[in-house]
């Protein structure tokens, strides 16, 4: 019986993993790393936290991170009323440039953000389908006891690794580690990127308030973010002390020891999947959306567009509020094209401005043009006679 069990742990062990396993992988891997680097430099640009609804560079943050030139205090214009009866939340903006990179980040953040939730779902639905979730990844019954743990823990701590075979079986506290990262770390990251969408929470409120806000979705993406980004460093670490080489070959060709043949195989079949999900993609850019849509960057803007139109297609993107809705709480950001003492101050703009306002706007006129159904151009006085329409939304 020894015997027997020997001979098929080791069958199971040379197995290697599935090429399903091996391509979602490092689809996984890669969109992991590139929301890793969109994520932490869309933070950049605001590295303050908050818990709840609201909060902003003018209300007490529940951390702050001195992670750019943006977390420096001080610095603000006077602050003005929001409706000129008084009494109401006050506005402000900076006197000096800040950091702010999220234009490209936040495209490329949705971008990788479908990868990894299109290859998640993938790998769930092949993994229940083949039975790897249950036979390599979810402990079984029994073997998730303190002790076993704890012996699988300590033989990690101090270095008691055998050299990896390059596939399952796994041992208990991989499994765990694994199952918390695919079943509970990575869903929560997209549920609070969702709960963060303005969009998705005027449809569906209660998304962001099982938070307790957006700032509170907010906070929490970045708790597990951080947890995510230990995970990946520990797991790097531990595949190079159980044989680096070994370990890159068998995630990335199948068997360690398959030929240079083989190899390349395989590499032209991910290569070619890739390639062909791209083109799938670039497909969909069409002379209808946008301009700036036809750049790959914007194809993560464009399938977020697209999903909304398909799932909310009767709920209004932007929830209503009623003047009690706003709160004390001061508000940021705006501007004044005619004053000097502000940072985004453009001289020849200013002046134009002035112009324009000491004219009550006479001149001025709104282009309506691009990828829209109706151009046009119309003066101040057309757009007074437009149907009247007042909306408080939150920003």
């Amino acid at each position: 019986m020894s015997r027997a069990s020997s001979s098929q742990h080791t069958t199971s062990a040379g197995a290697g993993h599935s090429r399903w396993v091996r391509v979602t992988h490092w689809i996984v891997a890669g969109s992991v790393l590139t929301l890793a680097v969109s994520g932490f430099t869309i933070l950049m640009a605001h590295p303050r936290l908050y818990w709840g609804a609201v909060g902003n560079d003018l209300t007490p943050a529940l951390l702050e991170l001195p992670v750019s030139r943006n977390y420096r205090h001080g610095g603000w214009a006077v602050a003005t009323q929001s409706f000129p009866d008084g009494g109401s939340a006050v506005s402000a903006v900076r006197t000096y440039g800040i950091l702010n990179q999220d234009g490209w980040a936040r495209s490329l953040h949705f971008l990788a953000a479908w990868f990894l939730v299109v290859t998640g779902a993938a790998y769930l639905l092949a993994g229940i389908l083949t039975g790897h979730l249950r036979r390599d990844l979810v402990p079984r019954t029994g073997e998730l006891t303190r002790q076993r743990l704890w012996n699988d823990l300590t033989s990690r701590l101090q270095r008691k690794i055998r050299a990896a075979a390059g596939g399952p079986p796994y041992g208990l506290v991989q499994k765990c580690t694994y199952c918390a990262v695919v079943f509970l770390g990575l869903p929560l990251m997209v549920i609070t990127g969702m709960g963060m969408s303005p969009a998705i929470t005027a449809a569906y409120p209660w998304l962001c308030g099982m938070f307790g806000g957006s700032q509170s979705a907010r906070t929490i993406h970045f708790c597990v973010f951080a947890l995510l980004l230990l995970f990946v460093v520990v797991h790097v670490v531990m595949v190079a002390t159980s044989g680096f080489g070994r370990q890159m070959r068998a995630m990335t060709f199948g068997k360690a020891n398959m030929n240079s043949e083989c190899v390349i195989t395989s590499r032209r079949t991910l290569i070619t999947g890739l390639a062909s999900a791209g083109g799938l993609l670039l497909g969909g850019c069409s002379e209808t959306e946008p301009p700036t849509y036809g750049k790959v960057l914007r194809m993560g803007d464009l399938l977020t567009y697209r999903a909304q139109r398909l799932l909310l297609p009767t709920r209004s993107l932007a929830k209503e509020y009623s003047r009690s809705d706003i709160t004390s709480i001061p508000a940021i950001g705006t501007t004044d094209p005619a004053d000097p003492h502000q940072w985004a101050y453009n001289e020849r703009n200013g002046a134009l401005y002035q112009r324009l306002r000491s004219a009550q706007f006479a001149g001025w006129r709104l282009r309506v043009e691009g990828s829209v159904a109706r151009p046009g151009s119309y003066a101040l006085s057309d757009l007074q006679h437009f149907p009247a329409r007042t909306q408080i939304t939150k920003h």
